[in-house]
């Protein structure tokens, strides 16, 4: 698959989804909410995610207000939003669907899948399932919810060994991995 290139505004723009979700009230100091069920963290960060993205498709994108309102109408779906289905594909003889969806220009695509955890299988799942979506999409932002007592995962991504592999799957398959 040809991969889309990544310009400085597509690498800012997913970038700042990711800090979007990063610095939501929900993982505060005062409201740590790491332990709820996965599907109740999604919707909480596409909901607010959904009210943000205009103002990210005009600063990071040069949209313009009915243009970004447009897109975030048109092209922004997710697993919990009412009436909105995201549509399987096959894979491996196996159904995969992303946790959301939305495009970043005419004709390029980016999803989000977001795992939590505190084990290795946790992220080797989410990491699998963000390399077949990057077969099918043009981008994939992987956002891992750290769950470990001391968060040990997350202060591991800053070893040599663990950036290696973040850079490899950015620079290899569009995928943007990030822990929270």
């Amino acid at each position: 698959m040809n991969k889309k290139s990544k310009t400085n505004k597509r690498t800012d723009f997913i970038d700042a989804i990711f800090d979007c979700m990063k610095n939501h009230e929900y993982f505060s100091d005062d409201f740590d909410r790491r332990k709820e069920k996965e599907g109740g963290i999604q919707k909480v960060f596409f909901s607010k995610l959904e009210r943000s993205l205009p103002k990210l498709y005009v600063d990071k994108l040069g949209k313009n207000s009915d243009e970004a309102q447009k897109m975030t109408k048109e092209t922004f779906i997710y697993e919990k939003k009412k009436k909105i289905i995201l549509h399987n594909f096959n894979y491996f003889g196996t159904s995969h669907r992303p946790d959301a969806q939305l495009e970043i220009d005419k004709n390029v695509s980016l999803v989000i899948e977001i795992k939590k955890g505190d084990k290795g299988t946790d992220i080797r799942a989410g990491i699998g399932q963000s390399l077949i979506y990057s077969q099918k999409y043009d981008f994939v932002l992987f956002v891992f919810v750290d769950t470990s007592p001391e968060r040990t995962i997350r202060n591991a991504v800053t070893a040599e060994e663990e950036k290696s592999l973040i850079n490899s799957l950015w620079d290899n398959y569009n995928i943007r991995f990030r822990v929270l």
